[in-house]
């Protein structure tokens, strides 16, 4: 809505330039802040803004007037009556319900033939609050900074101010679009502007101009902080490090270095400094463990000047982390012989070290080897061998803690726990270990040897049948503990001592296991009796008792006697005695039969005779009475007859007499003659024999 504007114009009595000097420098390194952190070898541009700003124009309110520098105003307020207050918290103007509307602030003329810069700070009441902070809601009801250089008569906008935050280049004629409640003019706003072209000229005047406005009752707005900054005159820039200007040439300190840059306008001097902060290039050395074998880890060791805080940049040429992070120390591996190159890089506070290379050499692993075992019976041996690997070293592993460095060792006296899973690797001349071959192994049962025997007990001479029982047994060797051998499966052996005798039996089964049985004193082999006897006397008459004495006399045992004429005895006694009816020779057997059963016989010839001695011989030829015939001699051996003459002159003598003496050279007359028997089976009988032709 338009309404009828009353313009209240106050022109001061005097007008005044003012001009405000306060140099201000700030130094920069490569476009940064007072600090900059660079890496040795790096150069810095070093640069400077700043100046001595001439304020031909500078108020803040804060005496509760305009201040000077203006040449008219409309009746303002200075008691801050709408909050919040600016932003310094001071005493701004505002432009409410004292003021005569349409409004403007208009400043005296200024030279700013050298340009500069018009700052302020301003801000518009909320439309539709209460009188005096009711704000602008129409288009055209916005504040426009304006500029004229003919003295005030005409006016050229430099920027206008939307009630609803739009900036425009021109006042607007319209009203819309209006504006309600908060936009972006309702707050405090610092806006500057800088001094078009056209109005760089030395006599300008400056304006805020509300040029649209209902009454001194609506659309109030304030400022603060208004000023008019120009280039001063001349303005000296130096640096400590000798150069000159805003840009001087680029630095490349080598150490920690301030730089300080000083300004001056030959009134009031300033100065301000940059710390340049040179850090050290990182270095990238690291060792490696080399060679390696694949699989096994190398361990890398940074050996360089960064720290554990620095980014480092680790190539490990297709290798596994096993451990290790950051600077390290780490463990890797790589699944390929071959050589490994490995890099390093290093960023730290911005400075990137030059890369580093190391090589690794990873040998491959050697082949697993073949591996092999003898079937072993248990007790034996157990052989196990590896191929032969030039310069190798062997590791074999094993049940029951078994380890062994040899090529093919030797487990001797095995026994089941020696059986299972037996490994061997290898590792070769480069250290390097190759993967375990394995082979289980069975430990074999020896056979369960048994046998029986058949008689177990007997007398001698005593034949034993054998029988191997042994359940798969292929090979057979018997000893039968007299020093008597047999390798077949069932033998028969014959004892032909007496005595306890133990029988070992050695089998070998099917699968080649061994093993052997000995029963102690399995046989017993009794002794044969000793059948002999002695008679009293040993030749005797008719009808006269011989006594028999048996030479076996242990007892329990029994006695058996066949006189040879029909008569038989059987006695648990060794004695007897026995009378033969008649003469002859007569064989008597003897049998002993021991307690065991076990029985010898003896035979003896017992002559019963009865001797009977001539006392006279004719040896005439007439074939009678010829021969010394003595009866029943011829039945004996051994006798012994001797014939002296009566001088004791030997004329015949025999050690066999078988009535053969004829008295041949011998005259008639008595002789004397001995005879003797063979054992003293007679008693030697002496006498006188006469001849007679």
């Amino acid at each position: 809505m338009f309404k009828n504007i009353l313009f209240t114009i106050v022109f001061l009595a005097a007008f005044v330039t003012c001009s405000f000097s306060q140099c201000n420098v700030t130094a920069y390194a490569n476009a940064g802040t007072n600090t900059v952190q660079i890496c040795l070898g790096d150069s810095v541009t070093l640069t400077a803004t700043g100046g001595c700003p001439n304020y031909i124009l500078n108020n803040d309110f804060n005496n509760g007037t305009p201040g000077t520098g203006w040449s008219a105003t409309n009746q303002a307020m200075f008691t801050n009556p709408c909050p919040p207050n600016s932003p310094d918290g001071t005493i701004y103007l505002w432009m409410g319900s004292t003021s005569a509307a349409p409004r403007n602030l208009t400043t005296i003329n200024f030279d700013v033939s050298m340009g500069g810069t018009i700052q302020f700070q301003m801000r518009y009441a909320i439309q539709a609050d209460a009188s005096p902070c009711e704000g602008p809601d129409e288009y055209e009801e916005g504040v426009a900074i304006q500029y004229s250089t003919d003295n005030g008569a005409t006016w050229n906008t430099i920027e206008y101010y939307a009630p609803n935050g739009d900036v425009l280049n021109y006042i607007p004629s319209v009203t819309t679009p209006g504006a309600t409640g908060s936009t972006p003019f309702t707050v405090w706003t610092t806006r500057t502007v800088a001094i078009p072209p056209a109005a760089m000229t030395t006599s300008t005047m400056f304006r805020w101009a509300q040029t649209s406005s209902t009454s001194e009752l609506y659309d109030h707005w304030g400022l603060d902080n208004v000023s008019i900054l120009v280039p001063p005159p001349t303005i000296l820039v130096w640096w400590s490090n000798g150069a000159t200007g805003y840009t001087p040439p680029k630095v490349g300190p080598t150490t920690n270095t301030t730089y300080t840059v000083y300004l001056t306008d030959g009134i009031d001097t300033v100065q301000n400094s940059v710390n340049v902060v040179v850090n050290p290039i990182p270095t990238s050395t690291f060792t490696v463990t080399s060679p390696v074998c694949v699989g096994n880890p190398s361990t890398i060791t940074y050996t360089g000047s960064a720290s554990s805080g620095a980014t480092y940049a680790w190539g490990f040429d297709g290798g596994d982390i096993i451990s290790g992070s950051g600077q390290g120390p780490y463990q890797v591996s790589w699944t390929s012989s071959g050589t490994h190159t490995l890099s390093l890089g290093i960023m730290e506070n911005s400075c990137l070290s030059l890369p580093t290379t190391v090589s690794v050499v990873v040998n491959p692993n050697p082949a697993a080897p073949n591996i092999s075992f003898t079937p072993t019976c248990l007790g034996d041996n157990l052989h196990l061998f590896a191929d032969l690997v030039p310069n190798a070293t062997y590791n074999w592993i094993g049940p029951n803690g078994f380890t062994s460095s040899q090529q093919n060792p030797v487990i001797t006296n095995t026994t089941q726990a020696s059986a299972g899973n037996y490994s061997a690797s290898i590792t070769d001349a480069n250290g390097c270990v190759s993967a375990y071959s394995s082979e289980t192994v069975t430990i074999l049962n020896l056979p369960v040897v048994s046998f029986n025997a058949s008689p177990t007990s007997g007398c001698e001479p005593l034949t034993v049948n054998f029988s191997n029982t042994t359940p798969s047994s292929t090979k057979y060797f018997w000893q039968f503990g007299d020093s008597g051998v047999d390798t077949i499966s069932n033998p028969s052996h014959t004892y032909n001592h007496s005595g306890s005798f133990s029988v070992t039996l050695t089998v070998k089964d099917n699968n080649g296991c061994s093993n052997q049985l000995t029963t102690n004193n399995m046989i017993t082999v009794h002794p044969l009796p000793v059948a002999d006897f002695t008679t009293n006397p040993n030749v005797g008459a008719p009808n006269f008792p011989v006594a028999f004495s048996s030479a076996y006399t242990t007892s329990p045992a029994t006695w058996y006697w066949n006189f040879g004429d029909g008569t038989l005895e059987t006695w648990q006694i060794p004695t007897t005695q026995h009378a033969f009816t008649t003469m002859g020779n007569f064989t008597v057997t003897h049998i002993v039969e021991s307690q065991f059963g076990c029985k010898d016989t003896v035979s003896k010839t017992i002559l019963v005779i009865k001797i009977t001695i001539p006392n006279v011989f004719t040896p005439n030829g007439d074939g009678l009475n010829d021969h010394f015939v003595i009866d029943g001699i011829d039945q004996m051996t051994g006798t012994h007859l001797i014939v002296f003459n009566r001088w004791g002159k030997k004329v015949f003598e025999s050690t066999d007499y078988k009535n053969d003496w004829d008295g041949e050279n011998a005259s008639d007359g008595v002789y004397y003659f001995i005879l003797s028997f063979k054992d003293d089976l007679f008693q030697t009988t002496n006498g006188t024999v006469t001849i007679l032709r």
